[in-house]
């Protein structure tokens, strides 16, 4: 049975807001009776805002779950918790047109925690903006099954020691279309960690202005992938303005060889990139090492890096049913109106032709 919950507001809770199967003994632990505890076999949220709410008991501020959930347009925003800032689930997720922004986790994860075995995880045309975890940023996963993240911007993402904004680990890996800029880490990786995966693939995504503050030989600004899958390709990728802090752009620690097609790196190849030369070595395909300075203007930066204010943002902003009921409404009228003055012409016209 499916649980299905829309056009909700949770702010300012002090425990989980949502407990899917509270009949968990795992999920029953520290809970003080502040949220909404439910036994399903699934849940589906669907214009829903989650703002100013705290958990430092239990992992998943907003959402913590054992079974498959499905997110479409929600707000999480300023959540505060130790492990999944926002959701933390053992089971397979979707999350879809929803924004992510200045949540925080003491230990790991302030956006996503993803830890089961055998779920699906496929996050789309998301915002994820000023995450922050003590280790990574934004998202941690660890599945053996697939793992898609497609047209997403991860940006201003911020660990205070490892991985500014996502790791993820074992399946099969798919970026595409993604935006990653302005995440940092205190320590080591600044973006992206990959680790043990069936296959890894990044296409058509930018790494701009990514960066940590180490020196360390297995270490990347923007990519470290750990043990190089057969499938393992990095194509039709930009890289500017990394900082690298003496050390690399991209980092691939044994495996198989890492292709990296049709990519460009604003530095020098040999610096930014490295690939254990025993057993396996990385293989180039660069256009060129060019000099890159991009320079967006305000409105690009907003539609790149999803920089809206969501402090500011109340419920009229989002797709309820309410909103839809009060747009229509104000389109009648118009109509009405329009309808009216053009009577009221056309009648004035035909008495003019009838004095003539």
């Amino acid at each position: 049975m499916k649980l299905q919950i829309s056009n909700s507001k949770f702010s300012k809770f002090i425990d989980t807001c949502i407990a899917l199967d509270q009949t968990s003994r795992f999920l029953g632990e520290h809970f003080n009776r502040n949220g909404v505890s439910i036994s399903q076999d699934s849940a589906f949220l669907r214009d829903c805002v989650f703002r100013n709410n705290k958990n430092q008991l239990r992992n998943g501020t907003a959402i913590h779950t054992t079974k498959p959930i499905k997110l479409l347009n929600c707000l999480f925003a300023q959540n505060q918790g130790s492990f999944g800032g926002a959701i933390f689930t053992t089971s397979e997720i979707e999350a879809h047109f929803c924004t992510f922004f200045d949540n925080s986790a003491q230990e790991q994860a302030a956006a996503i925690s993803i830890r089961a075995a055998k779920a699906i995880t496929n996050i789309t045309d998301t915002i994820f903006n000023k995450n922050k975890a003590n280790l990574f940023g934004t998202i941690y996963r660890t599945s053996d099954q697939p793992f898609d993240f497609l047209r997403n911007n991860v940006t201003k993402s911020h660990a205070t020691a490892c991985v500014g904004s996502m790791e993820t680990e074992k399946g099969k890996t798919m970026i595409k279309y993604v935006i990653f800029a302005e995440n940092k880490a205190d320590i080591h990786n600044g973006c992206l960690v990959v680790r043990d995966p069936l296959s890894i693939e990044v296409f058509n995504t930018i790494f701009y202005k990514n960066s940590h503050q180490s020196s360390e030989n297995v270490v990347a600004s923007c990519i470290l992938i750990y043990t190089v899958p057969v499938i393992g390709k990095i194509s039709d990728c930009l890289f500017a303005k990394n900082d690298r802090s003496n050390s690399y752009t991209i980092r691939a620690y044994y495996g198989s060889p890492l292709a990296i097609l049709k990519t460009q790196i604003d530095e020098e190849i040999s610096k930014a990139v490295k690939g254990d030369p025993n057993p396996k070595v990385v293989h180039f395909t660069f256009n060129s090492d060019i000099d890159i300075d991009l320079k967006w203007s305000v409105s690009e930066q907003k539609e790149m890096f999803g920089y809206q204010d969501f402090r500011k943002m109340d419920d009229s902003s989002l797709y309820t049913k309410e909103n839809i009921i009060k747009v229509f409404l104000a389109g009648m009228i118009f109509a009405v109106t329009f309808s009216f003055i053009l009577v009221k012409l056309f009648g004035l016209l035909f008495i003019g032709s009838k004095i003539d």
